[in-house]
């Protein structure tokens, strides 16, 4: 029989939390980690909240707080922006 190994990717990440004021107060992680995060947050969030708003599954109702963010900015008055693409 052949041998299997695993080739699963490994994070570590080290976090102190404040637990009285329930605030991670610092938090130490590979580079390789931190850029993909930084990558996640580089994706259109709006076009996401919006294509996934317009399923009828209730799966998604997770995204409740970036549901709530897309539609208080997509009702924000316009004179406060300069442009509609600004939106």
């Amino acid at each position: 029989m052949a041998a299997t190994t695993s080739n699963e990717a490994k994070v570590s990440i080290k976090v102190i939390v404040d637990k009285v004021n329930k605030r991670v107060v610092y938090a130490e992680a590979d580079y390789t980690f931190v850029d993909i995060l930084f990558s996640l947050m580089t994706l259109p969030m709006g076009t996401i909240v919006r294509l996934l708003g317009k399923l009828d599954d209730k799966n998604f109702e997770a995204l409740g707080s970036l549901n709530n963010l897309y539609q208080s900015l997509k009702d924000f008055p316009e004179c406060y922006i300069s442009s509609e693409e600004s939106k």
